[in-house]
């Protein structure tokens, strides 16, 4: 069976071999077999579907198209659509080939290029919701090189025009970046081994300004009351009682939410009391140790399922963001006195807390793991800052304890 994990390996392999790989297909006795052959060809490397069919103990071979412009599940699905059910019935290739019609990449193509790539990180669910309404709109089968810019503005202000801003806004940049990342695998004079051939000769979001306004950066911050009093609220409510101790563990530490919550076990060492990513949104690697509450509440938790992440969900998936969105909403609910927030804002809230706790800016900076953009951060300084940071906890937690027995 092959996976998209097995294609990817192949195109890393292949410019090292002299010989084409062979990936291929399950397939049914009698109805042929769906094969990627990946092979090194001048600067690039050809990624080509093929059906194979056996008759008579002699191969036969007719290519269908080209990865990724034809995507894995949409080769799979002509191949039994269109291929296997007249192989079964006896038709022969050369038949097949006068009646294949040519194929041009597909919004749906281009889409499914894109999600592939971008599986596995934090904001796959958001693209994949946000490029669904245009797959709604336009249709999968539409060519994504006959979709003009025209067309997508108007479809982005039908969604900005019903209220949904921010919807309007993520759109417009998922598509762009989809059209960008097959554009790049043409056009990017830096890659030597290039894949597939989309026809694009330019991205059709490109115009389309961005909406600034749909992205404001936020002013709310807690004050310690409000911080404690949530925090306490969190202790106590017995409805979504794992996503409640997610949240204060963002509280405690003041780190990327979507980070907390998609938390693993081989990241907490807990000997060292420490939480370690190897990769971040800025793409460098980040440790930061804990904050003894914090620590309670890592100690408590059991990792779940064969992944091993701490906060999953029904069916195995993380905790989504909107679920942190939501005990703040009810928080909010039964304390009509307090302003409202967003669980967004706890994140500036700890860099201000952490402030009057008499944390450096320094440090918090390093602690939220904000880039650093001076020349000697940037180029020179590989210190890792650990004792640095474990002192500031040290101090961060004596702040947090005094809080909550002075608020409580």
């Amino acid at each position: 069976m092959i996976t998209d994990a097995a294609i990817r390996s192949a195109i890393a392999t292949a410019p090292k071999r002299q010989k084409p790989i062979e990936l291929k297909d399950s397939a049914e006795r009698g109805a042929g077999r769906l094969v990627l052959v990946v092979r090194p060809f001048h600067n690039r490397v050809s990624t080509d579907w093929y059906v194979y069919s056996f008759r008579g103990g002699r191969r036969s071979s007719l290519k269908i198209g080209v990865y990724p412009t034809l995507a894995l599940a949409s080769a799979r699905k002509m191949f039994r659509a269109e291929f296997a059910p007249r192989i079964s019935a006896g038709c022969t290739m050369v038949a097949l080939r006068h009646r294949t019609p040519h194929r041009e990449p597909t919004l749906g193509d281009l889409v499914e290029n894109y999600l592939a790539w971008l599986e596995g990180r934090p904001s796959y669910r958001t693209a994949r919701n946000a490029l669904a309404l245009a797959l709604k709109h336009f249709g999968e089968a539409r060519a994504a090189a006959d979709i003009r810019t025209t067309e997508f503005s108007e479809f982005l202000r039908q969604i900005y025009d019903r209220g949904a801003i921010c919807s309007a806004d993520l759109t417009r940049r998922y598509l762009h970046a989809a059209y960008q990342k097959a554009i790049r695998s043409e056009y990017d004079y830096t890659v030597r081994w290039k894949v597939g051939d989309w026809g694009l000769k330019s991205n059709p979001l490109t115009n389309i300004p961005i909406d600034h306004s749909a992205r404001r950066a936020g002013q709310r911050t807690l004050s310690a009351s409000e911080w404690v009093s949530f925090f306490r609220w969190l202790e106590r409510t017995n409805r979504s009682a794992h996503t409640a101790r997610a949240m204060r563990i963002c509280m405690l530490t003041g780190q990327r939410l979507v980070e907390i919550l998609h938390l693993n076990k081989s990241q907490y060492d807990a000997s060292q009391s420490t939480l370690f990513w190897d990769k971040t949104k800025n793409e460098l690697p980040h440790c930061i140790p804990l904050p003894r509450q914090a620590v309670a509440l890592m100690d408590g938790l059991s990792p779940r399922g064969s992944s091993g992440h701490y906060f999953l969900a029904r069916r195995g998936r993380n905790v989504a963001y909107h679920a942190l969105s939501a005990l703040a909403e009810r928080f909010l609910e039964e304390n009509a006195d307090i302003e409202d927030f967003c669980a967004r804002d706890l994140r500036r809230t700890w860099k201000t807390l952490a402030g009057a706790a008499g944390l450096s800016k320094e440090v918090r900076d390093r602690l939220q793991n904000h880039a650093l953009s001076d020349v000697s951060s940037r180029h020179y300084d590989r210190h890792d800052y650990l004792d640095e940071k474990r002192t500031a906890m040290m101090r961060w937690s004596d702040y947090v304890d005094e809080i909550l027995s002075g608020c409580g």
